[in-house]
């Protein structure tokens, strides 16, 4: 009988359980209940299935009852994120200061419809790994992967994020598909 068919019909022990619970609670990236107790606060009651996942993860980390490599790896790349995203250095922009920013690396992209008609928008990331968000009718040529250069101006600074208007592309290195 397999590990997994074990677990399933209850073969092992209460004390055998909890040992393999020890061993696969031991890969928990050492800061993992820290960043899932934070991310937790900020949520509070969740409105979507991710949230769920967090307070859940979360409160299965205190319980000390996460039961599967696979969820360690999960909660270890959501950690690893988060940590990444702190870490990015603050840029410290003022709200409708005009900026020239080179070497973005884009990494999200989508397409939105507004009452004045469709648009586009692209998170990119600097070398520091500060995000930025920008909306325009510009970006059309702009894919996932892309490095560009821009023109544009402030419109509000979030946590890990500053917010773009007016762009203006400067130049747009396309990354290669094969």
């Amino acid at each position: 009988m397999s590990f997994l068919n074990k677990l399933r019909s209850g073969s092992y022990s209460k004390e055998k359980l909890q040992e393999i619970n020890d061993v696969i609670m031991k890969d928990l990236h050492p800061m993992a209940v820290g960043i899932m107790v934070s991310e937790t606060s900020k949520i509070g009651e969740p409105k979507n299935d991710f949230e769920r996942y967090v307070v859940d993860s979360t409160k299965a980390i205190l319980e000390k009852r996460v039961s599967s490599r696979k969820w360690v790896e999960s909660i270890n790349k959501f950690v690893l994120k988060r940590i990444l995203e702190m870490s990015a250095e603050d840029p410290e922009h003022k709200d409708e200061e005009s900026l020239v920013l080179r070497k973005l690396k884009v990494y999200s992209v989508g397409s939105k419809i507004s009452s004045n008609g469709p648009y586009k928008y692209c998170i990119a990331k600097n070398e520091t790994g500060w995000k930025y968000y920008m909306t325009s009718k510009n970006l059309s040529n702009v894919d996932v992967g892309d490095t560009i250069s821009l023109k544009g101006k402030v419109k509000s600074n979030g946590e890990d994020i500053t917010f773009l208007t007016r762009i203006k592309l400067i130049d747009v290195d396309k990354v290669l598909k094969i």
